[in-house]
């Protein structure tokens, strides 16, 4: 993991690599609040974690979002690994989503569920249009989780 400060902080984000590139992972004292898979450049990864929240510095994560990343990391491996357990920050997101996202993270490692199947259990079948637009975490989400 990459950070640009050794101070910890109760919000912050940190880069860190995968097979897929460098991703970066961005939280709060409660939890992680978004990861940004691999951009064209760093300079564009660093962007995109500061439009999340401009104010976030560069740190060493706390232990447990060390342990989301390491998580999310395995995915990304091709490990199947339970996500469902990562504390995530879901302040400001609303109540729609919220109950996406639970149904998504529900679904579990190395299962899939199509998005109409999804869709369904959300209760209304454009559901997943209105949320997948903005996922904020895609590998906690939806990481081997929904098949089109």
């Amino acid at each position: 993991m990459k950070a640009k400060s050794a101070a910890r902080s109760p919000t912050g984000y940190a880069t860190f690599e995968t097979t897929l590139g460098r991703c970066g992972a961005l939280w709060s004292e409660r939890g992680l609040r978004a990861v940004v898979l691999p951009e064209r450049s760093e300079r564009a990864l660093l962007a995109r974690l500061r439009e999340r929240d401009p104010e976030a510095p560069a740190a060493d994560p706390p232990p447990a979002i060390r342990a989301a990343i390491e998580a999310m990391t395995a995915q990304l491996d091709g490990r199947p690994t339970d996500l469902g357990t990562i504390s995530l920050d879901r302040d400001g997101v609303p109540e729609f989503h919220q109950r996406g996202y639970a149904h998504a993270r529900a679904i579990g490692p190395g299962s899939t569920l199509s998005y109409g199947a999804l869709a369904e259990r959300v209760t209304d079948a454009s559901a997943p249009s209105e949320w997948l637009k903005n996922v904020p975490d895609p590998v906690v989400i939806f990481a081997t989780a929904t098949t089109r």
